[in-house]
């Protein structure tokens, strides 16, 4: 399980910062996820800590990280392959989800969320978009498993302040904070829409004060059939004082977020962040990567999507940490 020599399958998608692509690992026959950026748009800084935080993360719904390599026009991110679209699309599809499902979904999300603040990394960018799903594990489409998978954004450090102006405005609070995003995704699952109008492109200025005004004021609504319980938790967590916002804490023992949770689910965290940081590559490997990216030094892989320099490190950490992966690193299956 080296990931040696991946070979392209096909086209996932298209960013304003490069693409994704499929990939298998043609010794494993694996599926792995590449994420493509092209060389001439890396920003040491901001790739370096996008890298280093996730490869510092490993929770069941987190999308893994593996490594990172270059090619002679592109840094390449490793990454888990999820199977079945973002939750964007999920919703897409089915308008707006039952409570039940939502529940199911958010109960995902806060524990991954819980487990990256405690991790002392915030994500910063939690998002329709960046949360993905796989129906395959439980083998029930309507009830797949959740995993976030951008961290762009990511802050080490989550109890420090937020400073840099990153994120995506319709998701933000003006403090900038992932549970106010989480609140967002939660409304959006329960009733089908945003709780604010995105942002005008055509009146920017205008329509960012009229955005901000409406998160200020709370301005949205509740469909009629929702329960007062999923409405408290929306309001708690999109209030726009930080000091009064809901907290992880809360969310745990809200009387919404609880109906169906096993009790393994409050401590598995605790299992996840006494794991040891098992990534084929150290974070000096990786800052010495993003800094050649940066200044033009090659390291000559092969071709779009190969690496035969991943394979003596990457097959004796996947070698050691299988074992323990097979036995740990299950998800939240029977909330």
């Amino acid at each position: 399980m080296g990931f040696t020599n991946l070979q392209y399958v096909q086209e996932l998608g298209r960013g304003a910062f490069g693409s994704v692509v499929l990939a298998i690992d043609a010794d494993s026959k694996q599926l792995m996820a590449v994420k493509k950026l092209p060389r001439a748009s890396v920003q040491s800084r901001y790739t370096e800590s996008e890298l280093i935080n996730h490869s510092l993360l490993r929770h069941p719904h987190i999308v893994k990280f593996h490594r990172a390599f270059l090619s002679p026009s592109n840094l390449n991110i490793v990454m888990e392959y999820v199977p079945d679209g973002s939750l964007l699309s999920f919703i897409q599809g089915n308008r707006q989800l039952s409570e039940g499902q939502a529940r199911w979904l958010f109960q995902q999300l806060i524990i991954a969320v819980d487990y990256c603040h405690r991790k002392g990394v915030a994500n910063r960018d939690i998002k329709l978009d960046n949360i993905l799903l796989d129906r395959s594990v439980l083998g029930k489409a309507d009830w797949p498993i959740l995993k976030i998978c951008d961290w762009g954004y990511a802050k080490h450090d989550a109890k420090s302040l937020a400073k840099s102006k990153v994120g995506t405005v319709a998701y933000m609070a003006p403090e900038i904070a992932d549970l106010w995003s989480c609140g967002v995704v939660l409304y959006t699952m329960l009733v089908g829409g945003m709780p604010f109008r995105s942002v005008n492109s055509d009146n920017l200025g205008k329509s960012v004060l009229k955005l901000l005004d409406d998160m200020r004021a709370q301005r949205y609504t509740f469909p009629s059939h929702l329960s007062d319980a999923a409405r408290d938790m929306v309001a708690q967590l999109l209030c726009p004082q930080p000091h009064r916002r809901m907290t992880i804490a809360e969310v745990l023992q809200h009387a919404w977020f609880t109906p169906g949770l096993p009790p393994s689910a409050l401590s598995m965290n605790d299992t996840y962040l006494k794991l040891d940081r098992r990534c084929a590559q150290s974070e000096g490997e990786i800052q010495a990567i993003v800094t050649r990216a940066v200044l033009g030094g090659e390291q000559r892989d092969g071709g779009c999507c190969s690496s035969r320099a991943y394979a003596e490190a990457g097959a004796k950490a996947e070698a050691r940490s299988l074992a323990s992966r097979l036995s740990a690193e299950q998800p939240l299956r029977v909330l």
